[in-house]
């Protein structure tokens, strides 16, 4: 069980689809998938809560008035570190030859909540 926040969720998508486009071993690309699926359930849930957070404080003209912008954001940020449990295990990519793999280092940031890297013994 993954514990995270609505917040590394959104910074993960990126990061989480550059590695699910790489070569990697079946079981690898198995688990990988089954965390994207899970991820895009929950994306699709702070969607409708976003949606839901704009409708209440945007005007007439779609816009969020000056005044209303510290309580929008006050609400984005609630929603935003809402703690959420994926139902998955770390990841590890120690199983497979690294070298193959194109990976900046916030991609590894925003992905070592997810994935447990090993290079070289290290991690």
């Amino acid at each position: 069980m993954i514990t995270t926040t609505l917040r590394s969720i959104l910074n993960l998508k990126d990061s989480l689809t550059k590695l699910g486009q790489s070569d990697l071993p079946i079981k690898l690309s198995y688990r990988i998938s089954r965390l994207v699926l899970l991820i895009n359930n929950e994306l699709k849930l702070f969607d409708e809560n976003r949606s839901s957070i704009l409708d209440k404080y945007k005007d007439s003209s779609n816009n969020i008035s000056p005044e209303r912008i510290p309580e929008f954001n006050q609400a984005m940020d609630e929603l935003l570190n809402i703690e959420v449990r994926l139902d998955c295990d770390q990841i590890e990519l120690n199983e497979i030859n690294t070298s193959k793999l194109s990976l900046t280092a916030f991609d590894i940031i925003n992905l070592s909540e997810f994935i447990k890297f090993e290079v070289d013994g290290l991690n």
